[in-house]
């Protein structure tokens, strides 16, 4: 029996997506809600959640966490990476490529409480990923 697995398309997964499972498997590359969504409908039977899309549908469906390999990123990392233009005074508004994945909540978090700055988010269409890092443009 073939298992399908949801991940994240984001590049700041890959370290976990690196290695080859010995089960038969098919890899579904999705959004982060739509991991959530795919695996509380059934249509997948494994997803791999952030912490935020986890702690939202706890109350929802009742998940198993399963004892394995886990992505936790300390210090400077280069996984997100925030790129400025020349001569900015302020930060009014950021080019992010989801709106709701948990690098843009946790850039929120940082801007909102180390800085009071809240700018506007906007979801990139079409956002190149030439490097392994998440890109957010402000």
């Amino acid at each position: 029996m073939e298992i399908r697995i949801a991940a994240p398309a984001d590049p700041l997964y890959a370290p976990l997506l690196a290695g080859r499972a010995t089960l038969p498997h098919r890899l579904l590359r999705v959004s982060e809600a739509d991991c959530a969504q795919l695996l509380s409908a059934n249509r997948v039977e494994v997803a791999l959640l952030s912490p935020l899309s986890y702690g939202e549908a706890v109350g929802k469906a009742e998940y198993l966490i399963l004892p394995g390999p886990a992505l936790a990123l300390e210090g400077y990392t280069e996984r997100v990476r925030l790129y400025f233009r020349p001569g900015l005074r302020t930060i009014a508004r950021c080019i992010v490529p989801s709106l709701t994945s948990f690098p843009t909540l946790a850039t929120r978090l940082l801007l909102l409480e180390q800085f009071d700055l809240e700018p506007t988010y906007v979801a990139a269409t079409g956002l190149r990923r030439s490097c392994s890092a998440t890109p957010m443009l402000c």
